[in-house]
């Protein structure tokens, strides 16, 4: 029972995430792939979890693939996150794209 909760908690983070990082709102999201936006709210609470017909309408609206929507266990896929940070990057306007600049350079600073 544990590792079913952990895994609604991991893919309702992950879903969170990705909607806040393309800038939709749960209702947006939720219109996107044809639910409530209180269902969003559940899945993204760990309280419920997507259908495979749901899973597949998510995958659609973030531009990718079922499987990467359970990156979250073992080792991340580099490819996936280039992906999203050229996502991130293209929606940008000037003022973000430099603030995303500062960040890089102090992380990668030596």
């Amino acid at each position: 029972m544990q590792k079913n909760y952990e895994l609604r908690q991991n893919f309702g983070e992950l879903i969170r995430r990705i909607r806040t990082a393309r800038r939709l709102t749960q209702s947006q999201l939720a219109e996107i792939v044809d639910v409530e936006a209180k269902h969003i709210s559940c899945i993204e609470n760990g309280l419920s979890f997507p259908s495979i017909d749901l899973l597949s309408r998510f995958a659609d609206a973030f531009g990718m693939h079922i499987y990467e929507l359970f990156l979250f266990e073992g080792k991340t896929d580099i490819n996936a996150l280039k992906k999203e940070l050229e996502y991130i990057i293209n929606k940008a306007d000037d003022s973000e794209i430099e603030k995303i600049y500062i960040y890089s350079k102090f992380i990668t600073a030596k």
